[in-house]
């Protein structure tokens, strides 16, 4: 099978037979003048390659770009180094961009769990509330407690407790500290461990520190004096500390005698049906958006991460744009010496890759340094849901981006983008 090479150092092509060191075979090396001067035409200096054609004795098969040592050459790796200053200036700005999705996302994900932590990690299956028409909502729920038997005898349902919430504001000395009241009955599974029926408040420690609050310390809420229990981790309920309380503690304090604001459900499946006309029964994790603030919030900062992800995207795909149009000579180059439109793509957005990957790894690492510093201080939340997955995304899109850009390589003709047909 015939093997053509052919070598340029961007100015000269030769017609002779020779013996090349990094090949130890004897090739015909020829290319005619209209090659030659395409190479002339090239707008950026090229070390000397050498193009390896495979052909069965009537079309080409299979061709190498390779340099002088007879390592195999891409060309869009050497763009990167021969306009750095141009990749260096695109790659800082998706860096940036990376950037933002990555504390975006922190930022996003800090504020739902500030939101819903505290009916995320109760230890129930599912959620009753009043149905008042509106849809699910734990302001507005308010269900009577005897009515929690038909629960517990329902085909399924394991355990079933009452639980109340409300606002309210805590008084320790001369702090007044707005909390959201969480009650259920003592030793119930809902129940903190050190929650007792004689007057005793569990808070969380981060609250206790912020307020200078110690074990068995008196506080105020809603002029009755309770005890002060302290656990180690806390959680939040609308961006507000959660206290929990005796039940029947909260009925006396809030006026609820009878009642509760939903009841909580352990099932070991699926609950069908309503025994209590004007209820309805959601699972735990599908209750989030019963609470006021959640879906507005949630929603609008999802909104602007999913905007900036296309935001990357469309720089992306402008840059490669420009930079594809002004290849085209080179492109026309490659083509006109060979090269395929699939080895072209695939060099192009290699290119990209590098370019894409650089920038995340940039970005990236950098939101999560400043993640850890402000997560004291901010709802912040560094994980790989909110680090790794948003810049594989980003790193996707802007792939997409610049595959829409660079598809103009496939319509390149030699002849026309080279002036061949003036």
């Amino acid at each position: 099978m015939p093997v053509h090479l052919g070598r340029g150092n961007g100015s000269l092509f030769n017609g002779t037979t020779q013996q090349h060191d990094a090949f130890p075979v004897l090739v015909n090396r020829s290319v005619d003048s209209s090659a030659n001067r395409m190479i002339l035409m090239t707008h950026q200096p090229v070390d000397v390659f050498l193009m390896v054609v495979i052909h069965d004795g009537h079309k080409a098969i299979n061709h190498r770009f390779f340099n002088h040592k007879g390592v195999e050459m891409f060309v869009g790796l050497r763009d990167l180094w021969f306009a750095r200053g141009r990749f260096a200036l695109m790659t800082t700005v998706v860096a940036l961009v990376a950037l933002l999705v990555v504390m975006l996302s922190g930022l996003t994900a800090g504020l739902a769990a500030d939101n819903v932590s505290a009916i995320e990690h109760l230890e129930a299956t599912h959620i009753v509330f009043q149905d008042s028409g509106d849809g699910p909502s734990y302001d507005q729920s308010r269900l009577r407690t005897h009515d929690i038997e038909q629960w517990t005898q329902l085909p399924g349902v394991t355990a079933a407790t009452p639980l109340g919430i409300s606002r309210a504001t805590m008084t320790a000395g001369d702090s007044s500290i707005p909390v959201v009241l969480f009650a259920a009955e003592t030793g119930t599974f809902l129940a903190p461990s050190q929650l007792g029926t004689d007057g005793t408040v569990v808070i969380p420690s981060a609250l206790a520190d912020r307020h200078q609050l110690s074990t068995n310390d008196r506080l105020t809420i809603s002029d009755s004096t309770f005890a002060v229990s302290i656990v180690p981790s806390g959680h939040s309920f609308s961006h507000s500390p959660v206290v929990w309380m005796d039940l029947h503690d909260w009925q006396q304090i809030t006026g609820n005698d009878g009642s509760a604001t939903v009841f909580a459900l352990q099932a070991d499946s699926g609950i069908d049906g309503q025994p209590i006309k004007g209820s309805v029964v959601k699972p735990l994790n599908d209750t989030f958006s019963a609470i006021g603030s959640f879906p507005a919030e949630n929603g609008s900062l999802q909104m602007i991460r999913g905007f900036l992800l296309v935001i990357s995207a469309l720089v992306i795909g402008a840059f490669f744009t420009v930079w594809t149009i002004q290849r085209r000579h080179d492109v026309a180059v490659l083509k006109a010496m060979g090269a395929s439109t699939r080895y072209l793509l695939a060099d192009a957005l290699g290119q990209a890759l590098i370019v894409l990957t650089a920038s995340a790894l940039i970005g990236g690492i950098t939101g999560f340094m400043i993640g850890e510093l402000v997560s004291g201080s901010v709802p912040f939340v560094s994980d790989v849901a909110t680090t790794v997955y948003p810049l594989l995304i980003m790193v996707a899109i802007g792939l997409l981006g610049a595959a829409l850009a660079i598809r103009s390589i496939t319509k390149v003709d030699p002849l026309t983008a080279l002036g061949g047909s003036k």
